[in-house]
C-alpha cells in the first residue's frame, strides 16, 4: 500500500510539474529553467495527459484558481512595478520622439511578459468548454483574466502617464491628417490656396511629426502606434487606456471642422456634408485605432464598441453644430430667408439633441442685449421681429419657441412713442 501511495504521489507531483511550467512562465514559479516561452509550441498532447492524472484525483478542480493566483501575484510583484518604474524615465526624455519610444517598449516589455499568460488563456478556454476543468465564480475565464490587467495595471494612473498616451495619440492622428489630403474636404480652402500652404509649409518641414523633412519620423511613429495599439487590443485594454485621449483628440477636431467650414455661412446646408466627412475621416481613423473595419453591418465586441463611438461623435456633431447656429441665431433670424438652409440644419441638430432651452435663453438674451434698447431705431425693431416671426416658424412649426421668444419684443414695442399703434 506504501509503494501505491508512492506511486501516486510521483505521479500527481510529475502531471502537475508538468501542467505548471506548461501554463505560466518559469520565472513566476520561482524556477530557473526556462518553462513555455510564447514563441513555442503549446505542447497539448502532454498537457491533457497530465490534466488527465489529475482528475482521476479532482485535483483539476483547482487548476483554474492557482492559474488566476499566480497570474494576480506575478503582476502585482514583478509585472506591474517593472513597467511603471520603465515610464519614470520619462523625466529623462527631452524630445516627443523619445517618449513615443519609451511608452512603446514599456507595452513591449507587459505584452512578452504576459504572452506565455494569454497563450495558457486559450487553452483553458477550450478545456473548460470540453468540462476537463471547471471556472471560479460568475463570469467568463477571459473576463476575469482581462478585468485582473485592469484592475492591477491600470486601477489608478498618473497625470504623467495620461500626458503621454494624449501625446502620443494626437501625433498618430496628426500623421493621419497629414497623410490623408482629403481629411478637410469641404472647408472653404480653395485648391490654389490649399497647394500655396503647402508650399509654404511643407517643403521642408513635416506636419505629421512636426520635424524637418529630414528628421521625419512618421513612418516610425505609425509602427509604435500599430504596435502599442494591438498588445492593449490582446489584453482588452484598448478603450481602458486610450479613450479620454481619443475623446478630447476627435471633440477638438469636429469643432474646429464644423467653426472652419460652417461659421458665418447661413445660405447652404451643412449637415449632410458634416455627416460623410465624420464617417469617411473621423470614424475611419476610429477604426484603425480599434482595429475594425468600418463598417456598420459588423455584430463582433469590437465593432460594438466603435458603434458606441460613432453614435456619440454623431451626437457630439450635431450638439457642435447647433451651438454654433444658436450663438449666430440672431444674424441668422436677421438674414431670413436667404439663410432658411441654416435654420433646417439647426431644426434637425435640436431634433436630437434637446437643446431648446439653451436656444431660448440665448436668444431672448441676444434680443435684449442687441436690439430692445433705446439706441436702436423702432423701424429695425419691427424690421427683426418680422423676420423672426417667419424664421421662428420655419424653425418650430409649433411656434412655442416664437412666442417665449417674441414676448419680450412685443412688450418692448408697446413702450416705444414712435411706435405705428
Amino acid at each position: 500500500m506504501a509503494a501505491v501511495g508512492k506511486s501516486v504521489e510521483l505521479q500527481l507531483s510529475a502531471a502537475w510539474s508538468r501542467l505548471s511550467t506548461g501554463l505560466v512562465p518559469a520565472a513566476a514559479l520561482g524556477l530557473e529553467a526556462p518553462g513555455l516561452e510564447s514563441s513555442d509550441e503549446f505542447p497539448e498532447d502532454e498537457m491533457r495527459a497530465a490534466l488527465e492524472v489529475l482528475q482521476r484525483y479532482n485535483l483539476h478542480l483547482v487548476v483554474v484558481e492557482w492559474f488566476m493566483e499566480v497570474l494576480q501575484i506575478d503582476l502585482q510583484r514583478k509585472i506591474a512595478p517593472e513597467f511603471w518604474d520603465f515610464l519614470t524615465q520619462r523625466e529623462n526624455m527631452v524630445t516627443e520622439q523619445q517618449r513615443s519610444k519609451l511608452l512603446y517598449d514599456a507595452f513591449c516589455m507587459v505584452d512578452k511578459r504576459l504572452a506565455s499568460y494569454l497563450c495558457s488563456l486559450k487553452h483553458l478556454e477550450i478545456w473548460e468548454e470540453a468540462g476537463l476543468i471547471n471556472s471560479v465564480g460568475p463570469g467568463t475565464l477571459k473576463d476575469k483574466v482581462y478585468n485582473m490587467f485592469k484592475a492591477v495595471l491600470f486601477f489608478s494612473t498618473t497625470q504623467s502617464f495620461q500626458e503621454i498616451i494624449y501625446e502620443f495619440y494626437t501625433r498618430a492622428f496628426s500623421i493621419y491628417v497629414h497623410r490623408d489630403k482629403n481629411l478637410r474636404s469641404g472647408d472653404s480652402m480653395s485648391e490654389e490656396e490649399d497647394e500655396s500652404a503647402v508650399d509654404d509649409t511643407e517643403v521642408l518641414h513635416c506636419m505629421g511629426c512636426n520635424s524637418e523633412k529630414d528628421q521625419c519620423w512618421c513612418v516610425t511613429a505609425v509602427e509604435q502606434f500599430t504596435q502599442v495599439n494591438n498588445v492593449l487590443h490582446s489584453l482588452n485594454l484598448l478603450e481602458r487606456i486610450s479613450a479620454d485621449a481619443i475623446t478630447t483628440i476627435l471633440h477638438k477636431m469636429i469643432e474646429e471642422h464644423v467653426g472652419r467650414l460652417c461659421r458665418g455661412e447661413y445660405e447652404n446646408s451643412f449637415l449632410s456634408q458634416l455627416e460623410e466627412w465624420l464617417e469617411s475621416k473621423v470614424i475611419c481613423w476610429l477604426s484603425m485605432v480599434f482595429l475594425q473595419k468600418p463598417s456598420k453591418a459588423a455584430a463582433s465586441p469590437t465593432s460594438n464598441t466603435l458603434q458606441r463611438w460613432r453614435i456619440h461623435l454623431q451626437f457630439f456633431l450635431y450638439q457642435v453644430y447647433a451651438n454654433m447656429r444658436i450663438d449666430e441665431l440672431f444674424s441668422i433670424i436677421r438674414d431670413f430667408p436667404e439663410s432658411k438652409a441654416a435654420l433646417q440644419d439647426l431644426k434637425i441638430c435640436l431634433e436630437r439633441t434637446n437643446q431648446r432651452q439653451q436656444l431660448l435663453t440665448s436668444l431672448k438674451t441676444a434680443l435684449e442685449t442687441r436690439l430692445l434698447h433705446p439706441g436702436v431705431n423702432t423701424s429695425d425693431v419691427i424690421t427683426l421681429y418680422i423676420s423672426a416671426i417667419k424664421a421662428l416658424r420655419e424653425l418650430d412649426p409649433s411656434m412655442v419657441i416664437l412666442e417665449v421668444v417674441c414676448e419680450p419684443v412685443r412688450k418692448y414695442l408697446r413702450t416705444r412713442d414712435d411706435t405705428v399703434r
